[in-house]
């Protein structure tokens, strides 16, 4: 039995299902999930619950060819479209419409053309994401993770061997945003973005920049048909809704200021040095200031875990040379593995800060 456009599928491989929404090629199709997601997956990853045809079908013609590759900043080349535009009752100045990068990272930044390749994904807006992140080979799409995404905030995906990365045409991105602060959200929003392979190979193709010490590549996640949507909406109107949320926290915390309630919000530890010890930390050597970072790391971490009422902790460790970074991620991933963890918003820490998400 075949599996066609508005059959009724259920994984097999994962927990749910949907309705097929377009036949892709041959081997895949393209499944709008439980989340409204439209996911491709393989027909023999599918098993037919319900046979279905164009009665069940509502507005899900969707085109999948691929985009015109965008490329954040960095090159002079005319044939890339640098920045994409926003409606015109939005500016870039009110950062209400999401801005998403992909970033391809050197792991060696001494041997750029050799090296493996780290991909990130980059939330440069005070939107939050749900996200689906797929790889487009030649001949199908495979689904690689689902995440959340924190406003002004970038997340590691995977690595990619570098003569492996060259049978990969592109990334596909799906997300559903919410505007911080009020009830506005786009769902459904899909981007697919082309690696521009040639200049993988050219050094001057990675590029200094902000969000990494590294040079990078930075690939934009092309969202002008999902910002067609914001068009309707009044930007003053969103401005209000925000001011009414903020306005209605307030109140909360005065109401409840005799009888306070327990924060689950973001609870921040700072690392540096000089706020841990009350010896002189000048006459103390590098691996003991590492040894007590770490242990108010590790305390600090326990002692979250056990309270229910903390969903997320900061770990301000600063910039510097990453050795107190690279050694908390370490232990996150020997020792912690459940946990998931991101760089911290960069527009509010910096580059020097680490967020958990214990819940």
């Amino acid at each position: 039995m075949g599996i066609h456009a508005g059959d009724k599928v259920r994984f097999l491989n994962d927990v749910g299902g949907g309705m097929v929404v377009k036949e892709v090629d041959k081997q895949t199709v393209l499944v709008r999930n439980d989340f409204g997601f439209d996911v491709p997956v393989l027909r023999n990853e599918l098993v037919v619950i319900e046979k279905g045809g164009v009665d069940n079908l509502v507005d899900i013609e969707q085109e999948t060819k691929p985009k015109e590759e965008k490329v954040a900043f960095g090159y002079d080349d005319e044939e890339f479209d640098t920045y994409f535009e926003l409606p015109d009752n939005l500016s870039d100045e009110q950062e209400i419409a999401p801005v998403l990068y992909f970033a391809l990272v050197p792991k060696e930044d001494k041997n750029l053309l050799e090296t493996d390749i780290q991909l990130y994904l980059i939330n440069d807006s005070d939107c939050e994401l749900t996200y689906h992140y797929n790889l487009k080979t030649n001949d199908r799409y495979l689904f690689r993770e689902k995440g959340e995404l924190e406003d002004n905030t970038k997340v590691y995906l995977e690595t990619f061997h570098r003569q492996d990365i060259t049978s990969i045409a592109g990334f596909y991105l799906q997300a559903l945003v919410r505007f911080k602060n009020t009830d506005y959200m786009l769902d459904n929003v899909q981007s697919e973005v082309q690696i521009p392979h040639i200049k993988l190979f050219k050094e001057t193709s990675f590029v200094e920049n902000d969000y990494f010490d590294e040079p990078a590549m930075f690939l934009s996640v092309d969202l002008q048909d999902s910002l067609k949507k914001l068009e309707n909406i009044d930007s003053e109107q969103i401005k209000k809704e925000i001011q009414k949320k903020e306005e209605s926290v307030i109140d909360e915390k005065q109401k409840n200021f005799k009888s306070p309630k327990p924060n689950k919000e973001i609870v921040e530890v700072d690392l540096h040095i000089y706020n841990l010890t009350e010896e002189d930390y000048r006459q103390l050597s590098n691996s003991e200031m590492l040894e007590i970072q770490m242990n108010h790391f590790r305390d600090t971490l326990n002692n979250s875990l056990q309270n229910k009422d903390i969903y997320k902790l900061v770990f301000i460790h600063g910039v510097g040379n990453g050795t107190l970074k690279n050694e908390i991620r370490r232990t996150l991933d020997r020792e912690y593995s459940y946990i998931k963890y991101q760089d911290a918003s960069f527009k509010e820490y910096g580059y020097g800060a680490t967020l958990l998400i214990l819940r």
